[in-house]
């Protein structure tokens, strides 16, 4: 047994890394590298394919629904746009990757190989960003336009974002509840706020202060409240006044923000997303397919990117757009659920991240963009799992206490 987890625990590394493209690393673009992506995510998915039958319970409506919804996705691409099933398979592999769920559940994948996961893959994220930053007349990951100097000091929009959050979030986790080293996860929380700094992007910034600040405060006395909202909000408030290129690059951001404007981009965006793009009645319902560059579709959609309209904008609204009506259902359910179930506190990780997952997805592609979805699913599973866990301890107290009853001996 201990030896098939391990096997698991490999394979899942092996596709996470895929599922980032490498961190979407330069030199993926070669057909080579295309084609190995393309075999072991595809392999994962029709590994997971005779799981997907299980009961309705927790989480697993959501995800039936949006695996629903990314399947018929296929068909509305085909018959909208004239997109053909195999160059929408490409291009879906990487949202494909929630049926990926169903075989995590059916294998019971322990939270300690999915959570060993996530932080390598964060540590290496953070890794590598310092590399791009010192080296960022050279673009060796992602693409040249997440890369600019608008808010003060190079501003890097690093791939990865997902298994960076919630790598993050479980280091925050286990430094307060004392596992492994704790020098090791106080170093890997000072080198997150650092990159996330680094980023200038304003609502990461605000999630992590809340996060941390909620995190530390919890279950803590009056007088110690009040010292850790001292001793965070004094460096903070020293930073935010002090001259530094990160400081003004956010304020400078902020108040073109906050400027007047009758034609906001985002709700020009939305707008068009909602109200023009799609061709047909039907699309409004079931979604328009995710385009593949060398088709029509995808030809429209470049158009559209060079007007400024960029469905990764407009977050949940893109889910919309390409998936339909069902697909933002199955969302919804994940939040619905996943704020009202109760977590154990060494778990509380899962509520930090579905958390971020919110306060973007409005505003950014966190809930379906290929960098996210991998650290998505691992997130919605951990909670399955846990779920599971408390209805199968309540079963077995329940049928202990019944077989208990029936074996006690009757007073003569």
């Amino acid at each position: 047994m201990k030896n098939k987890q391990n096997l698991i625990g490999f394979l899942l590394f092996i596709v996470v890394a895929f599922a980032l493209d490498l961190f979407e690393l330069r030199i993926m673009q070669d057909n080579t590298l295309k084609a190995i992506k393309f075999v072991i995510l595809g392999g994962a998915i029709v590994l997971s394919l005779p799981f997907v039958i299980v009961k309705f319970r927790g989480f697993s409506l959501a995800i039936h629904l949006m695996c629903l919804a990314i399947l018929i996705s296929f068909v509305m691409a085909k018959v909208s746009w004239d997109q053909n099933y195999l160059d929408s398979f490409k291009v879906c592999l990487p949202f494909m990757m929630w049926f990926l769920y169903f075989f995590l559940l059916h294998h019971k994948v322990p939270l300690k190989t999915l959570e060993n996961i996530m932080v390598i893959y964060g540590l290496i994220y953070m890794i590598l960003y310092i590399f791009q930053f010192l080296n960022s007349q050279t673009v060796y990951f992602g693409w040249i336009d997440s890369y600019g100097s608008t808010r003060g000091i190079v501003r890097i929009l690093f791939p990865g974002g997902g298994v960076f959050f919630l790598g993050f979030f479980i280091a925050l986790n286990k430094y307060t509840e004392k596992e492994g080293n704790k020098l090791f996860w106080l170093l890997f929380i000072i080198a997150g706020c650092i990159v996330t700094l680094m980023q200038v992007t304003r609502q990461n910034i605000i999630v992590l202060i809340i996060v941390i600040v909620y995190h530390l405060m919890r279950n803590q006395a009056l007088y110690k409240k009040l010292l850790i909202i001292f001793f965070i909000s004094g460096p903070l408030l020293i930073f935010l006044n002090s001259d530094n290129p990160i400081v003004n690059g956010l304020i400078k951001n902020q108040e073109k923000g906050n400027s007047f404007d009758t034609k906001n981009v985002r709700v020009e965006e939305a707008d068009f997303f909602i109200n023009r793009y799609s061709p047909y009645d039907y699309n409004r319902v079931f979604g328009n397919g995710v385009p593949y560059y060398k088709t029509r579709y995808g030809v429209f959609d470049s158009v559209n990117q060079k007007k400024g309209f960029f469905y990764t904008d407009v977050g949940i609204i893109g889910v919309y757009v390409l998936f339909g009506i069902l697909a933002v259902i199955a969302d919804l359910l994940i939040f619905v659920k996943g704020f009202s179930y109760k977590v154990p506190q060494r778990y509380m990780y899962l509520k930090y991240y579905l958390f971020f997952l919110l306060v973007t997805c409005l505003t950014s592609e966190a809930l379906f963009n290929e960098n996210f979805l991998i650290a998505d699913v691992f997130a919605v599973y951990s909670l399955q799992y846990l779920y599971e866990e408390k209805s199968g301890k309540k079963i077995r107290i329940a049928s202990d206490q019944l077989s208990e009853l029936l074996n006690k001996p009757k007073v003569q």
